[in-house]
């Protein structure tokens, strides 16, 4: 008969430091893989708000706004929202930001209006998202037009 025989305790030392290696390593990923996750999907829904308002604007030719809002109904500059208005004040599409991401427009005026003759519209600034030590930027050129930028948090949340 053959003895039963298990594991040493320096073997499940060995085995447990090697885990302890492996998880200290991962957890520090993830938690910078979901921060990029929660920035690029905030990202996409910006993104996603300023086409609605600019398709909009030119179906309808009238202009449309694209704005920040504390309460979800106003704009007030807040962008704890994102609202997109017709030009009668109707809010038409409403998200409500993450609430770990910090969103901040930087631009030439509180709010975003797309006019029908894109030559008119003035759009020029950056929405700024931040998430801990991450930080991503959305630059908006006069036409509306964007291009994105990653960047070290420096205090533009």
């Amino acid at each position: 008969m053959r003895s039963q025989r298990g594991i040493s305790l320096l073997e499940a030392t060995v085995c447990m430091a090697i885990l302890a290696l492996l998880v200290g390593r991962v957890i520090p990923f993830t938690q910078q893989w979901h921060a990029d996750h929660l920035l690029n999907t905030q990202m996409r829904d910006v993104q996603g708000l300023m086409q609605q308002a600019q398709m909009a604007s030119l179906d309808h030719g009238r202009p449309w706004t694209l704005c920040g809002s504390d309460d979800g109904l106003r704009c007030d500059g807040q962008w704890q929202h994102l609202l997109v208005m017709d030009a009668d004040g109707h809010v038409r599409h409403r998200i409500k930001r993450h609430d770990t991401v910090t969103l901040r427009w930087q631009g030439l005026s509180q709010a975003l209006v797309f006019h029908p003759r894109l030559s008119s519209s003035i759009l020029n600034g950056t929405f700024h998202l931040c998430h801990g030590q991450r930080t991503q930027r959305l630059i908006v050129n006069r036409l509306g037009r964007t291009r994105r930028e990653t960047a070290d948090t420096n205090g533009d949340c």
